[in-house]
């Protein structure tokens, strides 16, 4: 199966599959997954869990897909799991996962039109304007703040 990759934060989760199939079983397939960075389920939208039970008469009927993907949750950073397929009397078969979560990236943008550079005060007060700016904004050397000069 394919490396699954999403980005964290990310809404649209990413889901992988894999087809399984049997006849004259006798008995349900389980399918269980090694690790706690993964889900699965018969449904790519709903119903993720760790271990599914798949109905034998189901399987006789033809194949039954298993999504995969990353558990919402999971941090930035790569991950490995096994999903395990079994049933009575059949060796177990193993699909090896891999997945990674991705930092989201985020682009930012500044209008200079609508803020304007100015050494006039600021709040907070604007850098690079000197003590000297300041008194000579208000038209008196009388200090940083209005107040009256005697």
């Amino acid at each position: 199966m394919e490396e699954i990759s999403q980005t964290n934060g990310g809404t649209n989760r990413v889901v992988g599959s894999f087809d399984i199939g049997g006849d004259d079983l006798l008995d349900d397939v389980q399918v269980e997954l090694e690790g706690e960075a993964f889900e699965i389920s018969v449904d790519s939208l709903d119903g993720y869990t760790q271990t599914l039970a798949i109905d034998r008469a189901t399987l006789s009927d033809g194949t039954v897909r298993i999504y995969v993907r990353l558990k919402p949750e999971m941090k930035i950073g790569d991950y490995e799991g096994v999903v395990s397929v079994a049933t009575r009397y059949l060796d177990t078969r193993k699909v090896n996962l891999k997945g990674t979560v991705n930092p989201a990236t985020y682009t930012t943008y500044y209008d200079f039109e609508e803020d304007a550079v100015t050494n006039g005060p600021t709040n907070p007060p604007a850098s690079g304007v000197t003590p000297r700016d300041r008194q000579s904004m208000y038209g008196r050397s009388c200090g940083l703040y209005r107040r009256r000069c005697s």
